[in-house]
């Protein structure tokens, strides 16, 4: 007799950040999931969301030290910063505890994560 695969039950995080990536998908055209970096010059508005996630991203990418060839990124969400640094790392490590990140993840690589 073959044993029943248990159910994983849904997380309520999965839920919330199912929510956020397609509230910023259909409101910002974005699957970016950080808040981004807003220098003082940059006015908090919605219509800059995209250029301060753009400025989060350059800063991460900025401190990555020369010669670096495995990074380890600990909730990657949807996997998207994995992959504009990954011209500087030649191994990218991305882990997150929601399971719904993993699908968008692995889309973003073209793989399952």
């Amino acid at each position: 007799m073959a044993k029943k695969k248990k159910k994983r039950p849904i997380a309520s995080r999965d839920i919330g950040l199912d929510m956020g990536i397609i509230f910023l998908r259909f409101f910002f055209d974005s699957e970016h999931l950080h808040y981004g970096l807003w220098p003082e010059d940059l006015p908090v508005t919605a219509r800059n969301l995209a250029q301060a996630q753009q400025n989060y991203e350059d800063h991460i990418v900025s401190h990555i030290p020369p010669g670096v060839r495995t990074i380890l990124d600990v909730g990657c969400g949807t996997g998207l910063l994995c992959t504009g640094c990954s011209p500087w790392a030649m191994r990218w490590k991305a882990w997150c505890p929601a399971h719904s990140c993993w699908n968008t993840a692995g889309n973003a690589w073209g793989r399952t994560p």
